[in-house]
């Protein structure tokens, strides 16, 4: 029976959040577009924190578009309450 390796997001095996928004940083700089490095990666940081925190879901590649809406209301949300602070 040949084994499946579980393979994360960015196709490395045991990558942690940090390392994986990291490496999909040095990507976005790679390709020439060195002014969304920190937004894209604060991104992901977000979106992992979330998932962690809220859904209680580890990996990101077990996100369903269902929990993709649930974080994009969290983050109308947060815009909510900036705009009245």
């Amino acid at each position: 029976m040949k084994i499946k390796v579980k393979r994360n997001f960015v196709g490395e095996k045991d990558l942690s959040r940090k390392q994986a928004a990291f490496r999909l940083a040095m990507e976005v700089v790679r390709s020439g577009n060195e002014g969304t490095i920190k937004k894209t990666a604060y991104a992901i940081m977000k979106l992992a924190n979330y998932a962690k925190e809220v859904l209680e879901i580890k990996n990101l590649t077990r996100l369903s578009s269902e929990h993709m809406k649930d974080f994009a209301e969290h983050l109308r949300g947060e815009v909510g309450m900036v705009k009245l602070a």
